[in-house]
């Protein structure tokens, strides 16, 4: 199933999708970094809703929307914006 039909599948694309996918698996961490616009939410959007089965428009996850993109957040992704000035008190208290 394609969660999002308009998102263009590259081969540096899948390739990143299967890098993230198998360090989740393994319980490593992941962290996405890039310039603004580059594609980093909507790569891990994509991924999430793919591994979950959602289709682009599901509900997101319940609760308080703590990021502009929850509209199209699938169920099993926490995202969290971060910059320069983000301290690990603020990533400790966001997990």
């Amino acid at each position: 199933h394609d969660p999002d039909p308009s998102y263009e599948l590259t081969t540096d694309n899948v390739q990143k999708l299967l890098a993230i996918a198998m360090r989740f698996r393994c319980g490593i961490p992941v962290v996405l970094m890039g310039e603004t616009g580059c594609g980093k939410t909507r790569l891990v959007q994509f991924l999430s809703a793919l591994m979950s089965g959602a289709s682009r428009g599901s509900a997101s996850r319940s609760g308080v929307a703590r990021d502009s993109a929850s509209a199209t957040t699938p169920a099993n992704l926490e995202l969290m914006r971060m910059h320069g000035g983000t301290s690990d008190a603020d990533v400790a208290e966001f997990v």
